[in-house]
């Protein structure tokens, strides 16, 4: 039953993606990319990166040209920001104190953790995220139940919606050029490469995620030695003129 309802929302995303990039460069397929991008900031499985990536491939290999190019990425990285807006926007609905699962001692120490790690690293975390699917969207969510505030968010996840918008727009440019007289097949590999960018990006993240709790973990370790003392306090000195009593 699941691997059925896996396959039926896979063979609509394609077919969606299809019908999106086979509007060639007409105004709604900017409208479509705009509201691709945006349902894709609060539910993965919307192909926005492919579409993007598969119209900036149509617009060098295929009909249109460069010019093309501007406006997509503006309403790719218009789409984006407000998909991301929408999650951090639903986030805050969500009074996580008051599920069951984080009034436990773990569930309280989990959303600490998360409270912790953006006010550190929140510029880095909501950076980095966009250009991850299903990353994006928990990291946005989690910023809003947490009480990230939506004053430096906004910036950020606009930052980051520009960034990304440029890398995807960049992909298929680069996959148009090199298969110019094959339009078909620059549309195919440039959604190849920015998939395989995508899972490099959340290997990479994952990595020095892995690598840092690591570092800390050894720091905590070794401040709790059971041979690590507190350092001696020194004596008194006493002049060697002076006599006992």
């Amino acid at each position: 039953m699941a691997v059925e309802i896996l396959t039926e929302i896979a063979d609509a995303v394609v077919r969606l993606e299809t019908a999106v990039v086979g509007l060639g460069l007409s105004p709604w397929l900017f409208l479509a990319v705009l509201a691709l991008a945006c349902i894709d900031g609060v539910f993965p499985p919307v192909p926005s990166e492919s579409v993007v990536i598969g119209v900036a491939s149509l617009a060098v290999a295929g009909e249109g040209s460069a010019l093309h190019l501007l406006p997509l990425a503006l309403a790719a990285a218009a789409g984006a920001w407000a998909g991301d807006a929408l999650a951090h926007t639903i986030g805050s609905r969500i009074p996580l104190d008051r599920l069951a699962v984080f009034r436990t001692a773990t569930g309280r120490a989990s959303l600490d953790k998360a409270r912790r790690t953006l006010a550190t690293r929140g510029t880095t975390v909501i950076l980095t995220g966009r250009f991850v699917p299903v990353a994006r969207v928990v990291i946005n969510m989690t910023a809003g139940a947490v009480a990230y505030p939506r004053s430096r968010f906004l910036p950020l996840a606009g930052l980051a919606a520009g960034l990304w918008s440029g890398y995807s727009v960049a992909i298929g440019v680069g996959a148009g050029y090199l298969f110019r007289d094959s339009p078909g097949v620059a549309v195919a590999v440039g959604i190849v490469a920015g998939l395989l960018l995508g899972l490099a990006t959340d290997k990479l993240l994952a990595l020095v995620g892995a690598r840092r709790r690591s570092t800390a973990t050894d720091t905590d370790q070794k401040e709790d030695l059971p041979w690590t003392s507190p350092p001696c306090t020194p004596l008194p000195r006493t002049s060697p003129h002076t006599s006992p009593r």
